[in-house]
C-alpha cells in the first residue's frame, strides 16, 4: 500500500517534468508556413525557403513538398525575412514579417521564371489579423487584471471576462 501511495505522488510529477520542456518550447514561438507557387499559379515543389530573424542573424531552411507548402515551426519571436529561391526562377524575398508568440504568418512565395541574377522583393507589414488562427483570445493587461472583482479567488472568472465568452461565474 505504501508503494503505491508513492507511485500515485511521483507519476504526476514525473508526467510535470517530462513534458514541462516541450511546453516550454512551444509556449513562446511562432511558425512562418505557406505556398510557394508560380506566376500561373501552379504550385512549385522543391524549392529552397530561408527564414532568417533579422535581429540575431538565426537562419531556418526548408523546402517546399509536393504541394509547394512549406512551414517553419518553433522561430522565436522577432522580425523576420522569407527568400524563396529554384534556379530558371527570380529569386522572392519578403522582409517587414514581425513574428509573435503563438502567431502563424503566411507568406505565399510566387516565383516568376527569370535568370537567378534577377530578385523580386517585397516589403510588407503583418497583416493585423492572424488568418492563420480561429480562435479568438485576448491578453490582458495588468490594469485589466487588477481591476476584475474576484470575490471568490477562482481563476475561470477570468475567462469570463472574454468577448463571447459565456457561463456562471462563481461570486
Amino acid at each position: 500500500m505504501r508503494n503505491l501511495r508513492t507511485l500515485l505522488i511521483c507519476l504526476p510529477v514525473c508526467l510535470v517534468l517530462v513534458s514541462g520542456g516541450a511546453v516550454y518550447a512551444q509556449r513562446d514561438t511562432g511558425t512562418i508556413v505557406g505556398t510557394v507557387s508560380d506566376q500561373s499559379g501552379a504550385v512549385v515543389p522543391g524549392v529552397t525557403v530561408t527564414i532568417r530573424n533579422v535581429e540575431t542573424n538565426a537562419v531556418f531552411s526548408t523546402v517546399s513538398d509536393a504541394t509547394g507548402n512549406y512551414a517553419a515551426p518553433l522561430l522565436k519571436p522577432g522580425p523576420y525575412e522569407v527568400v524563396a529561391e529554384l534556379p530558371g526562377f527570380k529569386k522572392f524575398e519578403q522582409s517587414g514579417i514581425t513574428l509573435s508568440v503563438g502567431q502563424t504568418a503566411v507568406v505565399n512565395a510566387t516565383l516568376a521564371v527569370g535568370a537567378v541574377s534577377e530578385t523580386i522583393t517585397v516589403n510588407a507589414e503583418s497583416p493585423l489579423v492572424d488568418t492563420a488562427r480561429i480562435d479568438i483570445g485576448h491578453t490582458m493587461t495588468d490594469l485589466e487584471v487588477h481591476n476584475l472583482p474576484l470575490v471568490a479567488r477562482n481563476p475561470y472568472n477570468f475567462a469570463l471576462a472574454q468577448p463571447g465568452v459565456t457561463g456562471i461565474g462563481n461570486v
